[in-house]
């Protein structure tokens, strides 16, 4: 009597770590903090994944559009009633609950003081509250933004600043070699060369540069051309074409620098009386600037002779005593080296020229900028873009892109929650390798805005004004592009959308008025759920783990058994079904 229950305990045991959580079930896995991990596996059309925190209570997942909770696609698992949440977030609040529940959970356990949720979910669908996983392989495509939270309550609530984390993921591959990193590597032997423009190192600096007391201040920096190349001559020299660049930001200072522009300069003494034409713009949560291998940015052998970052800094408590030496990395070929099959340019479309004193009704409002004029002049028949950034400012809650060929929609790009304090440029992911923009091409360019906290907001240059742009890199760069052409007329007046919201149940009737139709609207009548995968009902677990076994688990333990152990295989058959 006593063997056989020594027996049926060990058997009992086998069939529990046959059943538990196994890494090896997974291709590819991440610690996103150290109390936070994910797993997951793509199988044809399905995500595979698993949590894993250090929690006891609840844990959860999102997809974010920007980096946080806001326009975030979210699952999250409770120990409590052992329910796993397809949900989605409108704000910093408790997650909405899907219609449609498209997650299903396979497993759940607490084992070691670590809890681990197994769960599935179709990789598209076309539920209306679900964000889909998209390529992002590798660059250029971007990898995808992720937030996750745990807890150790029974019941999810506020985690706090200290239990979660935001971060990206790359989940349909590795992402390959970073570029600005690989330039980095090999800038010593190959044909490439990076230098630093910062406040310290500019012709009307030589210091790091101390912020006025107020509240917006624009300050351009100014780096001749020869110099920072380190060329005797500029206009004389060989070629050079600038292939990357990325964002240096003084440690401590991210609150107070808005944005950089560089442009590049043909006033010779580098002063404002030459022409400049925009290279890059970047504001905190842009990622670096990576040019495709067909083309660069031609500085040398393009009539510059001078380098300007505009800086824009933000100081609302009006200190006095901020110093600040943020600036910009450029990389860029040798001069004498080959230079890249193209040369590439930028372009900004929508209120370019910030029409200034426009104001914002109280309330909801959106204004719409139009332009067929700059594709008009295109040189070339249709170039190619390989960047999109779309830029406004804190009462900017949604923007929409759009191009249009022959009086017909053929693209759209579009941020449904825009988050300001999260990244001052929503770098649109779906570019990828590029689209085209043809000659006579009309870009649209929609912003949507929320004063109902402020009001006399006005369209300007200022943190607390606004602005609704599109910054578009692109090659073959069309030469002979002025502002004005490519600053488009407001073809629509300021619309109020006076007793809607962008936010909530009411989100569907500003979707009617301004036709954005935004992710997370209320589903209509006509969608139908479509069904989850067949799944056993698991069931969570403490040490040791006794979760719901899968189909044809723990048979290599049943076969295993000895001959003469046959009475007490079948009961471990039937110990292992339960």
């Amino acid at each position: 009597m006593r063997s056989s229950a020594l027996f049926l305990a060990l058997f009992a045991s086998l069939c529990a770590l046959a059943d538990s959580f196994n890494a090896g079930d997974y291709t590819r896995s991440q610690e996103l903090h150290t109390d936070f991990k994910i797993y997951w596996r793509i199988d044809g059309t399905t995500m595979k994944m698993a949590l894993e925190t250090t929690a006891s209570g609840w844990v959860g997942f999102g997809l974010a559009e920007m980096g946080r909770m806001p326009g975030a696609d979210i699952v999250y698992y409770e120990t409590s009633t052992n329910t796993l949440t397809d949900a989605y977030a409108l704000g910093f609040t408790t997650p909405v609950s899907d219609s449609c529940q498209s997650w299903a959970l396979v497993a759940a356990e607490t084992v070691g003081g670590k809890m681990r949720v197994e769960m599935s979910r179709p990789l598209t669908n076309e539920d209306p509250s679900d964000r889909n996983f998209v390529d992002d392989s590798a660059w250029p495509l971007e990898p995808t933004k992720v937030i996750g939270a745990w807890g150790n309550t029974a019941a999810m609530q506020y985690h706090g600043a200290s239990s979660r984390v935001q971060t990206s993921v790359r989940f349909f591959g590795s992402g390959g070699a970073d570029p600005i990193a690989s330039l980095n590597a090999n800038a010593a032997a190959s044909d490439f060369m990076s230098f630093l423009l910062r406040p310290s190192s500019a012709s009307n600096g030589g210091s790091s540069y101390t912020l006025p007391a107020q509240k917006t201040d624009y300050k351009y920096f100014t780096y001749p051309l020869a110099t920072a190349l380190g060329v005797s001559n500029a206009s004389a020299a060989s070629a050079v074409h600038m292939v990357a660049a990325e964002a240096v930001v003084t440690s401590g200072n991210a609150a107070y620098v808005h944005h950089f522009v560089l442009e590049a300069c043909t006033g010779s003494a580098c002063d404002n009386n030459g022409q400049c034409d925009k290279l890059w713009a970047w504001a905190p949560g842009a990622p670096d600037f990576v040019l495709p291998a067909a083309a660069g940015i031609r500085l040398l052998g393009a009539g510059y002779n001078c380098l300007r970052i505009q800086t824009h800094y933000d100081n609302p408590a009006l200190s006095s005593t901020i110093t600040d030496d943020s600036g910009i990395r450029i990389y860029a070929t040798k001069a004498g080296a080959a230079l890249r099959g193209q040369d590439a340019g930028m372009v900004v479309m929508g209120d370019e020229l910030v029409v200034e004193g426009l104001t914002l009704p109280a309330g909801y409002s959106s204004t719409e900028f139009q332009s067929g004029t700059c594709t008009s002049l295109f040189a070339d028949s249709e170039v190619t873009v390989f960047a999109e950034l779309l830029h406004m400012h804190a009462h900017g809650k949604a923007m929409l892109a759009q191009v249009e060929r022959g009086g017909q929609v053929v693209r759209s790009a579009r941020v449904d929650y825009y988050d300001f304090d999260a990244a001052g440029i929503f770098t649109n992911p779906s570019v990828g390798a590029g689209f085209k923009l043809q000659k006579g091409d009309v870009y649209r360019v929609k912003c949507f805005y929320d004063t109902q906290q402020q009001t006399n907001i006005v369209f300007g240059l200022g943190s607390e004004d606004e602005m609704c742009m599109s910054f578009l890199s692109y090659y073959p760069k069309q030469g002979g592009l002025s502002v004005a052409d490519c600053s488009p007329n407001r073809d629509k007046s300021i619309q109020a959308t006076t007793g809607a919201s962008f936010v909530g149940g009411s989100y569907a009737t500003v979707a009617s008025l301004v036709g954005f139709g935004r992710v997370f609207a209320d589903q209509s009548a006509s969608f139908t759920c479509p069904p989850l995968p067949v799944l056993q009902q698991p069931t969570t677990t403490s040490a040791p783990p006794t979760t719901t076994p899968q189909p044809g688990m723990g048979s290599a333990v049943r076969m295993g058994a000895a001959r003469w152990l046959t009475t007490a295989g079948a009961l471990l058959a039937i110990v292992c079904a339960r």
